[in-house]
């Protein structure tokens, strides 16, 4: 039996064909590795020790998800309006309730006098 060496053009296809099989390698259990195991979600009826009442009827977010309270804050919702000829219940997007009105953008309880950077006058 005879041993044959490879050629150069043989033995770069080969180094590239394995260089490219060991990166897709790695890639693949970088990918495995991030991943987390997620937690079930908790109930939220509970609230902590240290949780405050809210001041307002209309400022307890407690049972809004993260993203909902980051939307509040993200529109700057206030439970009062910072400006006088602007409130929530001259807004386009208030709809009326008792004690606290909705919304159609900002998620949560609204204050009749509360205000967000989103106000639009109604019609």
């Amino acid at each position: 039996m005879t041993k044959r060496s490879l050629t150069r053009r043989e033995l770069i296809e080969k180094a590239a064909i394995a260089g490219v099989a060991i990166g897709l390698g790695g890639l693949i259990i970088g990918c495995e590795s991030d991943k987390k195991p997620v937690a079930a979600p908790t109930p939220t009826d509970k609230k902590p020790a240290d949780a405050k009442p809210a001041a307002n009827a209309c400022d307890d977010v407690s049972s809004l998800s993260e993203a909902e309270k980051k939307g509040r804050e993200g529109l700057k919702y206030a439970s009062v309006s910072p400006k006088p000829e602007q409130d929530c219940a001259n807004c386009n997007f208030y709809k009326t309730g008792s004690p606290c009105g909705t919304c159609t953008l900002v998620k949560g309880p609204i204050a009749e006098k509360g205000w967000c950077s989103a106000w639009v006058k109604k019609p």
